[in-house]
């Protein structure tokens, strides 16, 4: 009987949120400039999500950041400030921590505004349907190679830890259900190497 809205609900996080809510049968709505919602314009946010039981948010693109970098930075704390109840997760980055990037800066913005009040997941390396070739990701980066036929590049010792996506649905599930007011760093414990 709980009711979850979802911001970025037509990304690569958000889609998934959404699907296997809806099939598990939850009152979900979800938002996305593509549905005329825009986290940063108070005046498009509805009803059901300032009452909702859970607030997810998975608004914003790790490409295009700084066009980005407000809908980042900003509308994370727009969003929370606007519910009248209920749990809100935020969906950070793992490389917010570091703030190497405009992306990770944007991210880790978001984080110490609302570090306390709201569970914050840290995804890192999720792959799998949905993910987008046009990413500059490297798993994305092996495909669009293999399609265009060319030789796939591969950086020399370099490591990731692959997470597929619907093992990440599950960690954001369970932290955003049970998960402390802290961050949690989120994916695979199981490091490969690019050439592997």
């Amino acid at each position: 009987d709980k009711r979850v809205f979802i911001a970025g609900g037509s990304g690569f996080y958000g889609s998934w949120l959404v699907d296997v809510l809806e099939e598990a049968g939850i009152d979900v709505e979800w938002g996305a400039r593509c549905n005329g919602w825009d986290i940063l314009d108070l005046s498009t946010y509805t009803e059901f999500q300032r009452n909702a039981d859970y607030v997810i948010n998975a608004a914003g693109k790790s490409d295009g950041v700084l066009a980005n970098y407000d809908v980042m930075s900003e509308g994370p704390q727009k969003l929370f400030w606007a519910m009248n109840n209920g749990t809100m997760l935020q969906i950070s980055s793992g490389s917010a921590p570091h703030c190497r990037t405009d992306y990770a800066a944007a991210k880790n913005k978001a984080e110490i505004a609302l570090r306390g009040a709201v569970k914050i997941i840290r995804p890192f390396a999720t792959v799998g349907p949905g993910m987008g070739l046009l990413r500059s990701f490297a798993v994305s980066t092996f495909i669009r190679q293999a399609i265009a036929g060319e030789p796939l590049f591969v950086a020399p010792g370099i490591t990731r830890s692959f997470c597929h996506i619907t093992d990440m649905i599950v960690q954001m599930l369970h932290v955003l259900v049970a998960g402390d007011y802290l961050p949690y760093d989120a994916g695979s414990d199981d490091a490969i190497t690019m050439e592997e």
